[in-house]
């Protein structure tokens, strides 16, 4: 049921918009801003994430119905998770203030030999720090002991190595809970337990961390390169899609703009904005990609991807910070 009325969801948003304008942020409503009952009750009881990593089954029970019910959930971290969250954003920050010729000494090494096809050696691996011109660069890496790209310093990559393990367990956690929970066809749980361990066996090698940074448009520009601009003068560096993986751990930017495609309305839900007065690193929103539907029992009561974007208001920069959990 839509509560744009309801007193609740009129005191969030006044929050939020609150928040925006002592932050010194330009906010605008869209009119694809769309609440429900149940996406609200998952945005203001997010997920511990200690007592996931602890094993508490009531958290994990929690984030598998919210990932069903509305396609993403909230996770709160505590003080420690935060300081590595904080870490990473840190290096990121000082990496993308390094200059092109030093940014580009992470670029990847091609994925093909010279004997291969000429069709494959052209293509460009999803790696490594990538630089598309007017739009976005970000750099992204797998786990330190199995990559072939160069960290751009020994700080960056031990700051990566602790958030890495940080994600990969809340991750793993969420995963070992799917495989434990009864799906809504009645026929058994909503993944296999092989499933599952096959999932944990091969994600550490596939996994990655994106650090993306959104580089400032003005109007006209953008309308270059989007097309139409949408709602009150945004547009869309990150247009509507879903990630190819198992699960995405996205870290709430303290510059808002990610937009989740909740199932209770069908429309997009400004999830960031209306957590946008905890510190940075304290909230992540964890959403599912198209393999977690692949690999469900049944389609129907299983694990469907979150469609998402990220929407902004011409002339602002953004840092993004995503853990993807993948498989071969």
């Amino acid at each position: 049921r839509r509560v744009h009325g309801d007193p609740l969801h009129f005191c969030l948003s006044l929050c939020s918009l609150c928040s925006f304008r002592f932050m010194g942020l330009a906010w605008s409503s869209a009119p694809t801003v769309g609440t429900t009952e149940t996406a609200l009750e998952v945005l203001q009881n997010p997920v511990s994430a200690a007592a996931l990593l602890a094993g508490d089954a009531d958290a994990a029970a929690q984030a598998v119905k919210a990932l069903v019910d509305e396609r993403f959930f909230v996770l709160e971290l505590d003080e420690a998770a935060q300081n590595t969250v904080r870490a990473l954003r840190d290096n990121a920050d000082a990496f993308f203030s390094s200059g092109q010729e030093a940014m580009e000494r992470a670029v990847a090494p091609p994925k093909y030999g010279d004997d291969d096809l000429d069709v494959l050696k052209s293509r460009r691996r999803n790696e490594g720090f990538i630089f598309v011109p007017g739009v976005k660069a970000y750099l992204k890496l797998g786990r330190a002991e199995e990559s072939d790209i160069a960290f751009p310093s020994d700080a960056y990559r031990a700051a990566h190595t602790a958030a890495f393990e940080l994600f990969m367990s809340l991750a793993a956690r969420v995963v070992d809970a799917v495989a434990s929970t009864e799906g809504g066809d009645g026929s058994g749980p909503l993944w296999t337990r092989d499933v599952a361990k096959s999932v944990l066996d091969h994600a550490p090698c596939k996994s990655a961390i994106a650090c993306i940074r959104y580089f400032a448009r003005d109007i006209d520009s953008a309308k270059e390169s989007y097309g139409e601009v949408h709602g009150a003068g945004e547009f869309l560096p990150s247009p509507e899609h879903v990630d190819t993986g198992v699960l995405t751990v996205i870290v709430a930017a303290d510059v808002p703009g990610l937009q989740v495609k909740t199932a209770s309305s069908g429309e997009y839900l400004r999830v960031e904005e209306l957590v946008a007065g905890a510190p940075y690193g304290a909230r992540a929103f964890v959403i599912a990609g198209r393999k977690a539907s692949i690999f469900s029992r049944s389609s129907d009561g299983g694990l469907q991807p979150t469609l998402h974007r990220v929407s902004l208001p011409a002339a602002t920069e953004r840092t993004s910070l995503l853990f993807y959990m993948d498989t071969p």
